[in-house]
């Protein structure tokens, strides 16, 4: 019952009022991207949540299958240097960063779009082949 919607458990005060929304909408997000939530509860200790998702697996050619002109490198080049300035482990800067390249060719935006997953599936060396591919015989 604690995954429907506007299911309420017992034993609430003032403090704990909702709507009980919270775990249904877990739930639907989950469940749309493939994944299970589960919860294992023990009276007077407490409850542990987990959720499962599938892992999308591209292969490592095609991640990096990608053969930029001289001028795309041109117009990554700068972005190349400032990404390289922060560590691979500032998520936020690196984030925020990745996110203001402009692609103004089909070549940029798969180089783009293959740095951006090698940061999301947290693959360190992929991430800096990607960047090297914009570097390369420049």
């Amino acid at each position: 019952h604690i995954f429907e919607a506007y299911y309420q458990g017992e034993g609430k005060d003032e403090l704990g009022k909702s709507l009980g929304l919270g775990l249904a909408f877990c739930k639907m997000v989950i469940e749309k991207h493939g994944g299970s939530i589960e919860a294992v509860s023990e009276l007077g200790r407490g409850t542990c949540f987990r959720f499962f998702l599938p892992l999308l697996e591209v292969p490592i050619q095609q991640k990096t299958a990608m053969n930029l002109s001289f001028e795309e490198k041109e117009e990554l080049k700068n972005w190349v240097e400032k990404i390289e300035e922060i560590p691979f482990f500032e998520w936020s800067l690196l984030k925020e960063k990745i996110s203001q390249i402009p692609a103004h060719s089909e070549g940029a935006e798969k180089w783009k779009q293959a740095l951006e997953t090698a940061f999301f599936e947290d693959n360190e060396s992929l991430f800096g082949e990607i960047l090297g591919k914009a570097k390369a015989n420049l």
